[in-house]
């Protein structure tokens, strides 16, 4: 990109002519394509937060700095799934939730063998093992992408949520609803905004008008009545409104297949530990979940039931009885102490 347009990209905000011009698109890469494998590096970094419990700002501070890193990379000079794991360790830090980069790699490898569709770990690809070559040479590509990301960023790795607009927005205009409406939208607006995240939203526009355009929304969905012209309080125009929120109704539900898009001599992990060889039609919602069981129906009775209830009263009257013994083996002794002591 031009030297003026690397400068407007530190602003956080991106003109139509810099969001059109990526450098993947002038690397070849579709937009179609571009818009899948941001949502895949998403995807990656909310899954491995979520396995590894990390807070929501963490994950989405991860989110914004991976679409500022591709609009002044290329995604076939750098791998998406590598970036999203350097990202989430970086957002720890500056969160202060701190991560052992270990913890991060397994836990990581742990969400592309779910994503293959692999149940055990040992079924296709191999784990890496703490300690081993293997893994200091992934440990050493994982530093080396951390250094070309800050540098390529410049260090600016500062993120305003829009969370904190959603909590004021929806205790002004809601004043009079009841507590669980207030909620209600609350709520809505929040995951809207995780929803947001997956698109190029957060280098469109400003926080507040995102926050303006959940709140919204969500009101329409609810049923709350608000003032007329009610966002122009908070400094968003109506223009602004409409194509935010367009972008949020459009935002969509499946999960988006990855494709390996780095050249030979770009930046990645080895694809031995973290590659995505055969991916399924079935993705879990969560790293840590597997197809879903059918539960054991309530009409059908379980002889079992009955007697699992006499063994536990057993056990609990077997308990009492010791306990009284017990009691009163301690006062037989303390008697003839007691008195002595009178005497």
């Amino acid at each position: 990109m031009s030297g003026a347009g690397a400068s407007d990209i530190f602003s956080f905000q991106l003109s139509q002519h810099e969001l059109e011009f990526t450098p993947s698109r002038s690397d070849g890469i579709d937009a179609e394509t571009e818009k899948e494998q941001r949502a895949v590096g998403c995807e990656m970094i909310l899954d491995t937060g979520i396995l590894v419990q990390l807070p929501m700002v963490c994950m989405s501070r991860a989110q914004v700095l991976f679409h500022r890193f591709y609009f002044i990379n290329s995604l076939k000079a750098y791998d998406v799934p590598a970036v999203a794991a350097v990202m989430l360790f970086l957002s720890a830090k500056l969160e202060e939730c701190h991560q052992k980069m270990r913890v991060i790699l397994i836990a990581f490898q742990r969400v592309c063998l779910r994503r293959s569709g692999i149940q055990s770990a040992s079924a296709k690809l191999p784990v890496i093992e703490i300690g081993s070559q293997t893994y200091f040479a992934v440990k050493t590509a994982f530093v080396a992408i951390e250094h070309k990301i800050l540098t390529s960023l410049g260090f600016l790795m500062f993120v305003e949520h829009p969370y904190k607009y959603v909590v004021i927005i929806s205790r002004i205009l809601a004043e009079q609803e009841p507590h669980q409406t207030k909620l209600a939208v609350a709520q809505h607006s929040w995951s809207l905004i995780n929803d947001s995240l997956r698109t190029t939203l957060c280098c469109r526009f400003p926080d507040n008008v995102i926050a303006v355009s959940a709140v919204f929304l969500s009101t329409r969905k609810h049923l709350v009545k608000l003032p007329n012209n009610w966002w122009k309080l908070f400094d968003t125009a109506t223009v602004d409104l409409l194509e935010c929120c367009k972008t949020l109704v459009e935002i969509p539900t499946k999960r988006c297949r990855y494709k390996r898009l780095v050249n030979s001599d770009g930046y990645s992990l080895p694809s031995e530990y973290f590659d995505f060889k055969d991916e399924p039609d079935f993705v879990p919602t969560r790293p840590y979940e597997a197809e879903p069981t059918p539960a054991p129906s309530s009409s059908l009775p379980n002889p079992s039931s009955k007697d699992n209830n006499k063994d536990k009263k057993e056990k609990k009257d077997k308990k009492r009885q010791k306990g009284k013994e017990v009691q009163k083996k301690r006062r037989s002794r303390s008697a003839p102490k007691e008195k002595q002591q009178l005497r």
